[in-house]
């Protein structure tokens, strides 16, 4: 039950990494996840 609750909590983690990429623009630009969370504050 353990691995496959970590499974499925990395899935959304990927989905978001790829998400981020996508609007960053640069799909080899790792995501900086500090940068991306002032990103949706100053959004909401």
């Amino acid at each position: 039950m353990t691995v496959s609750l970590s499974e499925h909590e990395s899935i959304p983690t990927q989905q978001d990494r790829h998400y981020l990429n996508s609007l960053s623009g640069d799909p080899a630009e790792p995501v900086d996840e500090a940068e991306y969370l002032d990103e949706v504050e100053r959004e909401a």
